[in-house]
């Protein structure tokens, strides 16, 4: 199954936990939230806004079934147990581009849009020929899977990469090691 239920008028915004049903922030707004906390490495407890009203008693099963929405994988497509390249698209460097496609391709302006998470991530999974579509080739490009135009996919896979931070502990190592030249 999909992330949208088409059979459904109300999408799905509420998570269980121990059998109970909790309504949660289920705008598209909240879910690039979400990935925001997720990429920053903040503590469960940061997460818990995301209910509405009440927050299970159990932090680490209400942000489990928290992750489990925001994060729900689909049946298509497979894991075809490939290798996972490097990140290919983020919410936060990649939001102009992201504002630019849903305009171009569907006309939604998401600075006044009122939309689900599921419909949000439909919508950008079906977006094509655009900037956006052609940053995600480029960084997804395979230096080994030669093709004609080789040299310029590895060139804009350069220009347009996402360049992970170094954390304080590498930054260290990397100090000390260029102290030994």
């Amino acid at each position: 199954m999909g992330l949208l239920d088409l059979t459904k008028i109300k999408q799905i915004d509420t998570v269980t936990v121990d059998g109970i049903d909790y309504p949660i922030q289920s705008s598209f707004r909240y879910g690039l939230m979400f990935y925001r906390l997720m990429s920053e490495k903040k503590y469960i407890s940061e997460f818990m806004f995301l209910y509405k009203f009440d927050k299970p008693s159990d932090s680490v099963k209400a942000f489990n079934a928290l992750y489990d929405f925001y994060c729900k994988k689909t049946e298509l497509p497979r894991d075809t147990g490939g290798e996972s390249g490097g990140k290919i698209l983020d919410y936060d460097i990649d939001s102009d581009l992201i504002y630019s496609a849903f305009m171009l391709c569907y006309g939604i302006n998401l600075i006044t849009a009122e939309m689900h998470w599921y419909e949000f991530r439909s919508l950008l999974g079906g977006i094509k020929n655009c900037k956006l579509t052609d940053i995600i080739e480029y960084r997804s490009y395979d230096q080994y899977d030669k093709t004609k135009y080789e040299t310029q996919m590895q060139n804009n896979k350069n220009a347009w990469e996402i360049v992970t931070p170094l954390t304080e502990k590498e930054k260290k190592e990397l100090d000390s090691f260029e102290s030994l030249f």
